[in-house]
């Protein structure tokens, strides 16, 4: 059985990573910056450690806000005076993380990734440090549908 160690790092070498107290901004820029398969950064602590995550979807939300545009979507009125923002932080948007650990089987990603409504996953080490990313894309490139 295939485990993540077997398939992560064939779509996406390197994981985008912010630090909780980067702003908006850096994390667009950085977002920009990479390859578009990325659908999340992640988010790490002091000790370099995974806490978060941010998705594109996101970072569409606070774009959104930002432009009046909120579609049939409502925000609260606390969630629309954090976006509107100018010190807006990754730690103020980063939902919990989800991840793997290189041991772990692709099955057990995959359902992580269903549950979670998420199409990439962290990797991690033992210590928590993010060591890479699970994109599904490398998922589907080894697993068989029937």
């Amino acid at each position: 059985m295939p485990s993540v160690a077997d398939v992560f790092q064939k779509v996406t070498s390197a994981p985008v990573i912010v630090k909780e107290n980067d702003n908006i901004k850096a994390i667009h820029q950085k977002m920009l910056q990479n390859n578009p398969v990325f659908r999340s950064v992640y988010v790490v602590n002091e000790m370099n450690q995974l806490a978060g995550k941010i998705t594109l979807q996101e970072i569409l939300k606070v774009i959104a806000v930002r432009k009046g545009i909120t579609g049939s979507k409502s925000f609260s009125v606390k969630t629309l005076f954090e976006y509107v923002a100018n010190d807006l932080t990754a730690k103020t948007i980063m939902s919990p993380p989800v991840s793997v650990k290189l041991a772990d089987s692709l099955e057990e990603a995959l359902q992580k990734m269903i549950s979670g409504k998420i199409e990439e996953v962290a990797v991690i080490d033992e210590a928590g440090s993010i060591i890479g990313d699970l994109n599904a894309y490398e998922l589907l490139s080894e697993m068989k549908i029937l």
